[in-house]
């Protein structure tokens, strides 16, 4: 499974990914997932293009399957959380600190001449 792991591309470890949660008899909550997944594909380019993120993708999807087939679920859940922060970690660079330094931000002046 690991090596399979390691040839698979980000959309098929999102396919796989979905699997695992649509087997787990929980739709709403694979539905969220869904929504929270399709809602990052902006970010997940920057993501996958740094080697050593594809690189942690790759062993933490192959250890969380791993549990997954073991049927350890307490190891999955714990090593799906650590797959999310580490995520959001990477991610949360690309974030401005604050809402000012946001393009469109409420309040901020721009050079827009007024048609009135």
């Amino acid at each position: 499974m690991n090596e399979t792991c390691d040839r698979c591309g980000p959309a098929v470890r999102a396919v796989c990914r979905f699997a695992v949660f649509g087997v787990a008899a929980m739709p709403r909550s694979a539905d969220m997932i869904r929504v929270l997944w399709d809602g990052t594909d902006r970010s997940r380019p920057r993501y996958f293009a740094a080697a050593a993120h594809r690189n942690r993708v790759r062993t933490e999807d192959a250890a969380i399957m791993s549990a997954v087939a073991s049927g350890d679920t307490g190891a999955a859940a714990e090593l799906s959380r650590q797959h999310r922060e580490h995520a959001l970690e990477a991610l949360s660079d690309d974030v401005p600190a604050e809402a000012a330094e946001l393009p469109d931000a409420p309040g901020k002046t721009t050079r827009r001449t007024s048609r009135r």
